[in-house]
């Protein structure tokens, strides 16, 4: 059993973390609930003004599936019954929000883009301008219709994050996600194996 004061003193021992860092890290929490054996994805929008977590949502199933009964691989045809990451979170956005940035730990398609751009609750002032301000995501994956709908958005900033590793959540994640056989926590992503070799993620 961990020992509470020893947990307290390594927390106190961290250094707060740059706010990019800490919502990609929180995205990667949140994918460690994935059922998916292949790819665990995670996203947090987060209130650009107040700073607080507006929406959640990780690669699952549909809420009330009973998750055991259905497939977790590709082979199996897990694509006919998961829902991405990005689109759960925006689903699951609790307040109207004119500012705000959605983290992903992977380049959202698009789906996902156009859930975002649809959902009420992150409109714009403008007419049919988008309340998502920023887009970050951890590895890049390449959705051509999903570009060419954000190119119609230029309030829109679009990056791949490129901040300080998450590492105290990455280190948790690497635990935790069947992901390694190559050594790194994505290992088809150079980006993710670098910064967690630089860290000295194991």
């Amino acid at each position: 059993m961990l020992d509470p004061v020893q947990v307290r003193l390594e927390i106190m021992s961290m250094q707060r973390p740059e706010r990019d860092a800490w919502w990609m890290g929180f995205a990667f929490y949140l994918s460690i609930m994935s059922h998916d054996k292949e790819t665990k994805n995670g996203a947090v929008i987060a209130n650009n003004i107040t700073h607080r977590a507006i929406g959640e949502g990780y690669l699952g199933f549909p809420m009330g599936c009973r998750d055991h009964e259905l497939p977790a691989v590709r082979a199996d045809g897990k694509y006919r019954y998961t829902q991405h990451a990005e689109k759960n979170a925006v689903l699951s956005v609790r307040e109207k929000c004119t500012d705000a940035t959605l983290y992903c730990t992977l380049e959202p398609c698009e789906g996902c883009v156009g859930a975002m751009l649809n959902q009420a609750l992150l409109h714009g002032d403008r007419p049919g301008e988008s309340g998502v301000k920023r887009l970050v995501f951890w590895e890049s994956r390449h959705h051509e219709a999903a570009s060419v709908m954000l190119s119609h958005h230029p309030e829109i900033k679009i990056e791949r994050y490129s901040g300080p590793a998450p590492q105290e959540v990455l280190r948790l994640a690497a635990r935790y996600m069947d992901f390694r056989p190559q050594g790194g926590l994505y290992p088809r992503d150079s980006v993710a194996a670098e910064y967690t070799e630089r860290n000295g993620i194991e």
